[in-house]
């Protein structure tokens, strides 16, 4: 059985690729390639019940920014949009898949040079409703 676990980072030198599937539909997957911009990654793996099957849920929040914007930065909604903001839901459920984000808002502040400080407040539209993702985390320079 694997314990419920929330792990968070940002890398140097990545971007988010979004690779749709069929051109201008809503289907896609998000891919972290090498690159010139920060992404930070939120991810929370739900606790597995061992009398259940298929019961496993992780949720992946991600978004990327450039690093001009060196100790502080905010991005509200349609910026959420140019940060290619995503919310993956992965689970054996109805709404699982990649969804972007564009209402919110998140605020960004650099502790240190490997640490920034992460609050995000994000309204995310699942196709059968909207749910509410919060978050306020020291996020820590990965390695990739």
């Amino acid at each position: 059985m694997n314990p419920e676990k929330r792990t968070v980072k940002w890398m140097k030198q990545t971007e988010i690729r979004l690779a749709y599937s069929i051109p201008d539909s809503e289907s896609f997957a998000a891919e972290l390639i090498g690159g010139k911009n920060w992404v930070f990654e939120y991810r929370y793996q739900a606790a597995e019940n061992p009398e259940m099957t298929d019961d496993e849920m992780t949720e992946i929040t991600g978004f990327e920014i450039a690093p001009t914007l060196k100790n502080r930065f905010i991005l509200k909604d349609q910026q959420l949009e140019k940060a290619k903001a995503y919310y993956l839901l992965g689970c054996f459920c109805k709404d699982r898949g990649y969804k972007r984000i564009n209402k919110g808002i998140i605020r960004g502040t650099r502790i240190n040079k490997r640490v920034w400080l992460i609050d995000a407040n994000l309204s995310i539209d699942t196709g059968s409703g909207m749910i509410q993702k919060k978050f306020k985390r020291r996020f820590t320079l990965s390695a990739n």
